[in-house]
């Protein structure tokens, strides 16, 4: 390996072979099969082949290559199957690769499920200095680090419980925590981090820079691109098992969502609710949030040339008076960037008795909003009386830049807001003294 590196991937392929399926052979055959070729099935199990039936290569990792530098987080993105936890598996040494390879310098921290490396029976105080264990740490290591790791994790109150009966969240924060403060070189974080709360999800994120800045490598998964632009200093696009792209993180993160905008965007733009309060005093019902584009296609992912509608469709079942109707756009982080409701310019909802269900929509303008992901979340309320609807998670938009002057989508913007503004020269005449 160079010496600079912690990561060296080589010509790295995973195949797994499939079964075919139930269809495709028939119950009497498959007994046959299983009969006649006990020889044939053992040898394919241990290849890791389908056992029964015909085998149908499926490569989750083909021919990939890349070197990571000491001290660098690097970011993998890509749709769900790309091979992204595939990647750190054989990273991790869970999985063997078919073919190529995979070195790593120094010792290895990994949290790429929720409850990796934990012992169920034990107690999370034991997993702590199984794990350190594990890592090459004696005691006194483990004890130097063993209070900043229950206080960062939060479960102090529960670290004598065995770790069976942790929440998931409780788990996540515990395993990162281990991973995180136990002195590995090279750290291995998959998407489990979405598990916890938003706090800690800042919290982990910070902590991850924080590694980076002691010389230690991390390779994190995640779906959230706000963080994978503000932590990341290189980003490797995974699709169908190969690199599609790698390079500076404003510029991969754009290829990849424009790639998923021309295909009508990652994830739904749709969301119903069923958690209007039943005991609200009030005759209104939330029904569904939509975002839209010009075209009245429903998406999720939006270039930042186009406006992104959003609407909301609820029931009324009688008049209600000073009823306001709207969003607040928020970071991933929670941060409000604004609030907006129906009546902010005097528009007024006429009640209809022979009419219950009522939509409203509301338009973000285009060349506002920076490139990365926000929350769309519903607010309803009665002027001077009260929230009808709060503290609900409404939808999650993804922006991308396509603004032709290269300049400006090359170097990521500062903040949360990135409006392209009208500027001209001011000619001598026009100076104001």
């Amino acid at each position: 390996m160079k010496p600079e590196n912690a990561i060296e991937v080589e010509h790295l392929s995973k195949v797994y072979y499939v079964a075919a399926t139930a269809e495709a052979r028939s119950r009497r055959a498959q007994m046959l099969h299983n009969v006649a070729s006990p020889v044939k099935r053992l040898r394919s199990a241990l290849a890791g082949q389908a056992a029964f039936g015909a085998e149908v290569p499926l490569k989750a990792l083909d021919d990939i290559s890349f070197e990571v530098g000491k001290g660098q987080i690097v970011g993998l993105i890509g749709s769900n199957g790309s091979g992204k936890s595939t990647l750190l598996k054989v990273l991790s040494r869970i999985t063997t690769p078919t073919s190529g390879q995979a070195q790593i310098r120094g010792t290895l921290g990994s949290l790429l499920e929720v409850g990796t490396g934990f012992h169920p029976e034990l107690t999370g105080r034991e997993n702590i200095y199984m794990n350190g264990a594990v890592l090459g740490m004696d005691a006194r290591e483990i004890n130097r680090l063993y209070d900043r790791i229950i206080e960062f994790s939060g479960v102090g109150a529960f670290i004598d419980t065995p770790v069976k009966r942790y929440s998931s969240g409780m788990k996540v924060r515990l395993g990162f925590s281990v991973a995180a403060f136990f002195q590995s070189d090279v750290l291995l974080v998959d998407e489990v981090l979405s598990v916890g709360d938003a706090e800690f999800q800042k919290r982990g994120l910070g902590k991850m820079s924080q590694v980076s800045r002691e010389g230690r490598t991390v390779i994190m998964v995640s779906h959230n691109l706000s963080a994978i632009l503000s932590h990341c200093d290189w980003v490797i696009w995974l699709n169908k098992g190969k690199i599609m792209t790698s390079g500076d993180p404003t510029q991969v993160t754009s290829a990849y969502l424009l790639e998923n905008t021309a295909s009508g965007g990652t994830s739904e733009g749709e969301k119903h609710f069923t958690n209007t309060p039943a005991d609200s005093p009030y005759p209104f019902k939330l029904i569904a949030m939509r975002t839209f584009d010009s075209d009245g296609n429903i998406r999720s992912t939006y270039l930042s040339s186009m406006p992104v509608i959003v609407e909301m469709e609820f029931e009324l079942s009688a008049p209600i008076d000073f009823l306001r109707v709207g969003f607040e756009l928020k970071s991933t982080d929670e941060n409000s960037l604004f609030r907006s409701f129906h009546n902010d310019i005097a528009e007024t909802l006429e009640y209809d008795s022979a009419r219950r269900t009522y939509k409203l929509r509301g338009v973000i303008s285009p060349r506002l909003l920076n490139n990365g992901t926000y929350y769309v979340d519903p607010l309803v309320a009665i002027h001077r009386g009260g929230w009808i609807v709060n503290n609900t998670r409404g939808l999650t938009v993804s922006i991308v830049y396509d603004i032709p002057n290269r300049d400006y989508m090359i170097k990521q913007r500062p903040g949360l807001i990135a409006p392209v503004l009208e500027w001209h020269t001011v000619a001598e005449s026009e100076a104001i003294s």
